[in-house]
This record gives structure tokens, C-alpha cells and sequence, in this order.
């Protein structure tokens, strides 16, 4: 808010300065150097418009002009004016530009000069203003005057004098290829007279139009000095690479000025001009002479090598795009249930050991109903069928090994339970996968028999099975045996009967109703490079210790197999948190990861109490 009223305040006063200044006595002021106000290619326009600074590159200037009365004057030559301007862009706070501009004229009476800092600024897209602060002076040459009175006042108080001189600037673009611009020279009206007398320098205002027709630039303007208006005009033609040319005429002379860049950031100008007043045809006239360097030129032009004939072509390689990571690694299901029983015993005291080894797996808690009305398949590595063994017989199991559920699609046919029983079965929806399996198993071992425990009413579907493997796999009939039982399974638990340990029957045991299904595992490569180079599959623990590992070498196809869930010990994972990621080598042998998945394993765990004795005591009667 502040500094826009302060901008408002300071526009309002340039133009009140302007209109002030028009209406007041005109006189001439120093600047005898031709300049348009809105001129931004000429750097001495900001002499006579301190705004125009704003607008032009950064560069200093200098030059000079020499004035003659005619062709055999001898004193045609004793008029000199010299200039000197520096342009500093942008660079103060608030992107003020900074300049110093300094200038004399030189006669055989009396010498002019000036020395002035600028400071201007762009306010807005359109408007421009700055403002010069410096001191005038003037001296004279005592020696030329010849005094009638000796006591005359007039030099007694000195030759010389400097007094400070105020300049300002409005620059207004409405439109790109329009600029208006003018200054006021001598706003503060400094007294120039060297005793009490007030002699003062009027105000002097300068005014431009500038309108852009590309490289040509139309001018017109005029000055507003103590006795007339002066109008002026000019066409400007300019090129960037080399300079620019101008031609213009005011009320006194026609001037021609140019300016010609010759290395680099330097550039020479010349200048003349030839009156049409009075003086015309008397040989009086000027000529300048001028140098600039342009601090925006430094830099060096691209040069333009031309390619040589015999050039050999250039072929560039083909640009690759390292891929990370190479390997992918997805899981069906990050998530895994782990399904697990805790069994807690009282056992009598009255039972003796014989009794105990009489004990099923159902007396015992280790077998469920939950397989009931699906048949059980039971390979000969872990039970003995005896032939003669009727319905309501026990068979024995060798060893230790138990019974094992197992769930959906699970098909493995190795004790991987280290819990006493271990029991096969499967559900209706994965027969032909299992039965597959079960059948390679049996091929590749022509010793092993398998036994199917199966109720009555579920014995067609297992002489089918028996069917189905014979016709399709050519597995000989005699490597099955159907045992059937009276009524489901694990109700006629009477027919599975370990061999147990009365010293080794626990009062409580956990153990797991069925092992989780096994999950697909597929690794996708992601580019042709990735082809047919090793890899691994990782599997960590929340600790960051590796569970278990799956190597492989890639193909330009997707790899999968399955996960049991299971370590490289061949135990059932816990549960908690897991990462799992692949990893291989690149061709410096550095060992690269793909970014890491979670999965979860989750236990769902029940507690079942039994108690054991030789006749049944409600809970009431303990």
C-alpha cells in the first residue's frame, strides 16, 4: 500500500514538474548532443530523460563534438563538447538501474560541465520513471575580460561556480510498438550567477514519440526552451549484428547520426549536422565522434563450422534405459491362515499303560470332524493295512508318524507335521489335481501302496477313484486298498490306532488341524536383459533373517511355483510379519533387490480340554 502511494506521489509529481515547466520561460540548457527522449538503442536519450535508463542494456559510452563558424574561420574549431554515460541495469535493490553521466562545453570565454547520478526504475509493464541528481558549474576566463571599472563586482567574488542541478524522467509505453517519453532539465532552477544576483536556470522540458515499425523507428519530439518551442523529427533504421543509422531534422540543422559495431561488445559512432537557418551555406556545422562498449555483447557468438564432405556419418548410440528392478515378484495372496489346536489332557490316575495304548487319536484330541463325509487317502510310509483286518479293527502305525490335514489344493504327500498323526485329505473341488499327483507319486514308486478309509455310502466315488487312476495314469489296482468303515472316518476312529507311549502322552499338546494351502508364486521379468539370468526368491522374517529361498533362472516368460509356507527346514512358518522380494546380479556382479512385498501369517488357535478315565464323570461330579 505504501509503495504504491509512493509511486502515484511520485508519477503525479513529474507530471505536475512537466506542465509546470511547459508554462514557464523557456532558455537553453546543457546538452548540446541531439537525443530523442524514447530512443531506447541510444544511451544519451537518458541525458535528457533519466527514465529511458531503465529500458536500455547495460553499456558506457563516451564521446565528443567539434563546432565550427565556417570553412577559414580561425577560431572555427574552438567550440568543443564532450559526454560521457554509464549504464548499469537491474542491479541495485528493488531491480533499480544505476548510471553516471557527465558532460562539458568548452569555449574561449567560458566552460560548461556537469557530472549526474541516475536512478530509475521500472514500475509496471508501462510506465517508467527516473530521476538525476548532480551539480552543474560553470567557470570563466578572467583573462579574456577587459575591465573599464576596476571595482566591478562581477568577478571579484571568483571565476567559478557548482551548484546542484536536478533532473526527472517519465517513460510511458501503452502499446509495444509505442513509447512516450519526457524530461525536465533544471527542476530545482539553480542559480548560475556569481554574486547575490538571482539568475537561474529555467526548467527546460524534452518530449518524444517513438513508433516501432520493426527494424524502423519513427521520432518525433521537440524541446521547450526559454524563448520558443523547437520541434524535431527522425527516421531510425537498426540492426542488432550491426548497428543503427538515423537521419532527423529540427528547426535549426539536419543531423545524421550512426552507429557501427565492430568487435565484439565495441562499437564507434559518428555524427554530423548542417544547419538550415541563417547559417546555411557558410560552412558552419558540427561533427561527433563517439565509443561504445555494450557489457550484454560479451558474450561470444555461436560460430557456423561448415561440415566437410568427407565427413563420416555420425551415428549416435542407441540410447538404453537401465530398468529397476528387473525382477518382479507377486504372491496370489499376501495373507495366510495358520490353523492350530491346543489340547489340554486329564488323564486318570486309575488308566495303567495298557489301557493308554489302547487310546485312539479321537480319544486323544489329535483327529477333528471337520473332514467328515470327504474320504481319507493314507500312503503305506505312514500305516500298515492288515488284509485280514475286518470292520471295527485297529490298524497300527509304524514310528511316529501322525496324521496330517491338509487343506485345499495342497497336494504334497511328504510328512512335513511334527506332530504324532499325520492325515491326508482333500475336497471335492481339487480330486483331479491331488489324484494327479497321487498317481505320479505311485509310478515313480511301484512299492507303495495307498490306503483309502472310506465310509459305505462314499464307497463308489473311491472304486471310481481307484478307476480314474488305473485307466488314466495305468496305476495298478493292486496298490490301492479300500478299507470301509461302519460310519464316517473320524467317527470310526476304532480304525486308526497308534502306538503310543504311555511315557511320552503329554497334558498338553498343540497341534495343527490342517496345514495352510500352498500359494502360487510368479516371477515376472521386466526387460529383454533380465533373460535367462539367475535369480532368487526371498523370503524374510520381521528380524530380517531369510526364512526361505527359491532360485531360478529367468525365461522371456513369467516363472511361478508354489509356496507350502514352509522354511528351508521344512517346518511351518509362524506367524507375524514377512517380507519377500527377488534378488540377482547385474553384470559387475553387484547383488540388486526388487522392492520388498508384506505378507501375514495369521494363527487362529482354540483350546479344547478332555479328560480321560475309564468310566464318564459329568464336569459337575469332579
Amino acid at each position: 500500500m505504501l509503495y504504491s502511494r509512493v509511486k502515484k506521489f511520485f508519477f503525479s509529481i513529474c507530471l505536475i514538474s512537466i506542465f509546470w515547466s511547459a508554462s514557464a520561460q523557456a532558455q537553453v540548457g546543457l546538452n548540446f548532443f541531439q537525443a530523442d527522449p524514447a530512443n531506447v538503442y541510444d544511451w544519451r536519450a537518458a541525458m535528457v530523460n533519466p527514465s529511458i535508463s531503465a529500458l536500455q542494456s547495460g553499456a558506457v559510452e563516451a564521446g565528443f563534438k567539434i563546432f565550427h563558424l565556417g570553412f577559414a574561420d580561425a577560431g572555427a574549431a574552438l567550440f568543443k563538447a564532450g559526454y560521457f554515460v554509464l549504464n548499469v541495469p537491474k542491479r541495485l535493490p528493488f531491480e533499480l538501474t544505476a548510471g553516471l553521466q557527465s558532460q562539458y562545453f568548452s569555449t574561449p570565454l567560458y566552460n560548461e560541465s556537469s557530472l549526474r547520478a541516475v536512478f530509475s526504475r521500472r514500475v509496471s509493464t508501462k510506465l517508467t520513471l527516473g530521476v538525476g541528481i548532480g551539480l552543474l558549474g560553470i567557470s570563466y576566463d578572467a583573462g579574456k575580460f577587459e575591465l573599464d571599472d576596476l571595482s566591478d563586482p562581477v568577478l571579484a567574488g571568483g571565476t567559478s561556480l557548482w551548484k546542484p542541478d536536478v533532473h526527472l524522467g517519465v517513460t510511458f509505453m501503452p502499446f509495444n510498438t509505442v513509447v512516450l517519453a519526457a524530461g525536465v532539465s533544471h527542476l530545482n532552477r539553480p542559480n548560475i550567477s556569481l554574486i547575490d544576483d538571482a539568475i537561474r536556470l529555467e526548467p527546460v522540458v524534452t518530449f518524444g514519440l517513438k513508433y516501432s515499425l520493426g527494424r524502423a523507428e519513427m521520432h518525433t519530439g521537440g524541446k521547450i526552451d526559454r524563448t520558443a518551442t523547437s520541434r524535431r523529427a527522425s527516421v531510425q533504421y537498426s540492426d542488432e549484428m550491426l548497428g543503427f543509422v538515423q537521419l532527423g531534422i529540427d528547426d535549426e540543422a539536419v543531423n545524421l547520426l550512426s552507429r557501427l559495431y565492430v568487435s565484439g561488445p565495441f562499437a564507434v559512432g559518428y555524427g554530423l549536422s548542417l544547419p538550415i537557418n541563417e547559417l546555411s551555406g557558410t560552412g558552419a556545422g558540427s561533427h561527433e565522434a563517439a565509443f561504445v562498449y555494450e557489457f550484454d555483447r560479451l558474450q561470444k557468438p555461436i560460430e557456423l563450422v561448415d561440415v566437410p564432405q568427407n565427413r563420416r556419418p555420425v551415428r549416435p548410440e542407441m540410447a538404453r534405459i537401465r530398468m529397476v528392478p528387473q525382477f518382479i515378484a507377486r504372491l496370489e495372496h499376501n495373507t495366510v491362515d495358520i490353523v492350530t489346536k491346543q489340547v489340554e489332557r486329564d488323564v486318570s490316575q486309575k488308566l495303567d499303560e495298557t489301557a493308554i495304548q489302547q487310546l485312539t487319536s479321537y480319544d486323544l484330541g489329535l483327529a477333528d470332524t471337520m473332514s467328515i463325509g470327504t474320504p481319507l487317502f493314507l500312503t503305506n510310509q505312514f500305516a500298515r493295512f492288515d488284509a485280514a483286518a475286518q470292520p471295527g479293527h485297529l490298524i497300527t502305525l509304524e514310528g511316529e508318524s501322525g496324521i496330517t490335514f491338509r487343506k485345499n489344493f495342497d497336494f504334497s504327500l511328504q510328512d512335513t507335521s511334527k506332530t504324532k498323526e499325520d492325515l491326508f485329505f482333500i475336497t471335492d473341488t481339487s480330486y483331479i489335481a491331488f489324484l494327479r499327483e497321487l498317481g505320479r507319486d505311485l509310478k515313480d514308486n511301484p512299492s507303495k501302496k495307498t490306503l483309502i478309509v472310506t465310509p459305505n455310502a462314499q464307497l463308489t466315488r473311491a472304486q471310481l477313484i481307484v478307476k480314474y487312476l488305473a485307466d488314466s495314469l495305468h496305476i495298478p489296482a493292486s496298490q490301492f486298498l479300500v478299507k470301509v468303515v461302519p460310519s464316517e472316518p473320524i467317527e470310526a476312529a476304532q480304525a486308526i490306532k497308534p502306538t503310543w507311549d504311555p511315557t511320552t502322552l503329554t497334558r498338553r499338546e498343540t497341534i495343527r488341524l490342517a496345514d495352510p494351502m500352498s500359494v502360487l508364486v510368479s516371477i515376472f521379468p521386466i526387460d529383454t536383459s533380465s533373460y535367462f539370468k539367475p535369480w532368487q526368491f526371498v523370503v524374510e522374517n520381521s528380524e530380517g533373517e531369510r526364512i526361505f529361498t527359491y532360485r531360478g533362472i529367468s525365461t522371456d516368460q513369467q516363472q511361478q511355483f508354489r509356496w507350502e509356507w514352509h522354511d528351508n527346514a521344512d517346518v511351518l512358518i509362524n506367524n507375524g510379519f514377512y517380507r519377500y522380494y527377488v534378488e540377482w546380479q547385474d553384470d559387475s556382479g553387484q547383488t540388486i533387490q526388487s522392492a520388498p512385498s508384506t505378507l501375514y501369517a495369521r494363527e487362529l488357535r482354540s483350546t479344547v480340554q478332555i479328560q480321560i478315565a475309564p468310566e464318564y464323570q459329568p464336569p459337575q461330579q469332579k
